[in-house]
């Protein structure tokens, strides 16, 4: 049988390969690594290679929030000024 950690990054390398865009993959690689860790909410960024400056941010679980959610916003702008 399987480590707990193989599981995890077999489920990992599966969810990584049925993303078609970068919103797919992010959130398929965010339901493996939060169901594993046990984690309520989580952010990721991306950042352009050449700048390093963050280019883009997604937030999931109670980090999530609507498109017109001042407390999202202002979660974003802070995960921003922590990055």
């Amino acid at each position: 049988m399987p480590s707990r950690s193989r599981r995890v990054r077999e489920a990992l390398q599966r969810a990584l390969t049925e993303g078609t865009d970068l919103a797919e993959t992010v959130a398929a690689a965010d339901a493996v690594l939060r169901r594993a860790v046990g984690a309520e909410g989580s952010a990721w960024g991306t950042v352009d290679p050449a700048t390093t400056l963050s280019t883009s941010c997604a937030r999931f679980g109670v980090l999530e929030s609507g498109p017109h959610d001042d407390v999202g916003a202002a979660r974003e702008r802070r995960l921003f000024q922590l990055e």
